[in-house]
């Protein structure tokens, strides 16, 4: 059975034990929910893709402590290979690490050998984040060493952002989940590559809104488009991803703004397709019942609404609620799920983009069978030596 735990002391040294004897665990942070194991420990690593059934060609994001927070400190600490990088891409990785860490940025930077490819997928980069959550971070500290963590879900699936989600994902197939409340932000960190020739490439938007990147490194970044089957260069990039069970819609306009839809949705197409026909709106914002009311006269469909955000759209608000009111949808006796973009210039920018960047892959053709993907090189054991302590503190 697993267990939630309560985030006292004891149960925070209790969960940081079994991390350091190479266990894993839910934990959480301030962006969602993630599936820890130590990020230099092969054996744990193959734990947490086994039990997320995630493919091994796409890397995990590894955690880090604060003390580490500059490029000197992670070379020190065996998790980068500076020596890869010029002179300018070193000045914008440390100005990134020193504005933005801790906090929900990830950056790619070019591995240290010690870094096992189970963790790279064989990529010769890793991607590293400081989380700000501070029963992470006291995990970290007791540790003395670095973690992987995944978001604590089913490959594929709607992430969790509260101890409850993981649970409905991963009971039974780990011990513990570190209860941390709901996660502030709600959505995954935003990921950028940082290339030998100080290129900076956004691989996925997400907490830390690109607008801030570039504004601080006084350039447009490089923009990746998403892959729709194997070797991604980040975690979150295949093109069908953070998808709930149900089929999903994405809409190109609000409900109340729409004079038609479009033909999947039509009465006869929802009839000949689904047995109930039954809805599920995902609301960006404002009257949710008037919302479903309109919807359920043009598909002739019953129609239950959730909403992003209570009154007046606020990107903040509707980024906390996004995945869970998506998980309420995808549990409720419904067909399908359609969802509203979010409004006007918000879409583009700040946690918008990274909102419509997540319904926008929800939406997408669901990946082919994970059998049919090849896999990436993986190392079969961790013989090599890390210099690091096994166990907590």
């Amino acid at each position: 059975m697993t267990k939630i735990l309560s985030p006292t002391p004891d149960n925070v040294e209790l969960v940081a034990q079994v991390l350091g004897q190479g266990g894993i665990a839910a934990i959480p942070t301030e962006t969602v929910y993630g599936l820890a194991g130590l990020a230099l420990h092969p054996e744990a690593l193959a734990h947490i893709f086994d039990s997320k059934e995630r493919p091994h060609f796409d890397p995990l994001i590894v955690h880090i402590p604060t003390l580490w927070k500059s490029l000197a400190a992670l070379d020190e600490a065996n998790l980068v290979d500076s020596k890869m990088l010029g002179p300018l891409a070193k000045k914008r990785a440390d100005l990134l690490i020193h504005e933005l860490w801790p906090g929900p940025l990830t950056l790619v930077l070019p591995k240290n050998a010690l870094v096992p490819d189970i963790c790279t997928s064989g990529l010769p980069t890793v991607a590293l984040r400081m989380p700000r959550h501070p029963l992470t971070q006291r995990l970290l500290e007791l540790l003395g060493q670095p973690l992987a963590a995944p978001s604590a879900n089913r490959f594929g699936r709607i992430s969790p952002t509260s101890a409850k989600d993981v649970l409905s994902e991963l009971d039974g197939r780990i011990q513990y989940i570190l209860d941390g409340g709901k996660c502030e932000i709600g959505v995954e960190s935003t990921v950028i590559a940082i290339a030998p020739d100080g290129t900076v490439t956004l691989l996925r938007p997400g907490g830390t809104p690109i607008e801030a990147i570039e504004a601080l490194l006084e350039i447009p970044l490089v923009r990746q488009e998403r892959v729709s089957t194997h070797a991604p260069e980040a975690p979150g990039m295949i093109e069908s991803h953070y998808a709930p069970r149900k089929p999903l819609i994405l809409l190109s306009a609000p409900v109340l703004e729409l004079s038609d839809l479009p033909e999947t949705l039509q009465p006869g197409t929802l009839q000949s397709r689904f047995a109930s026909g039954k809805i599920g709106l995902l609301v960006a914002s404002g009257n949710k019942s008037q919302s479903a009311l309109k919807l359920q006269e043009l598909c002739g469909s019953p129609v239950i609404a959730r909403s992003l955000c209570a009154a007046d759209w606020n990107a903040a608000e509707a980024s906390r609620n996004l995945f869970s009111q998506m998980r309420f949808l995808d549990e409720f006796d419904i067909d399908l799920i359609v969802a509203e973009p979010c409004p006007g210039p918000s879409a583009k920018d700040g946690l918008g983009f990274a909102i419509m960047d997540r319904l926008t892959r929800a939406a997408a053709p669901r990946n082919a069978p994970m059998e049919d993907l090849p896999e990436a090189p993986i190392e079969k054991k961790a013989e090599k030596k890390t210099g690091l302590k096994k166990k907590a503190k």
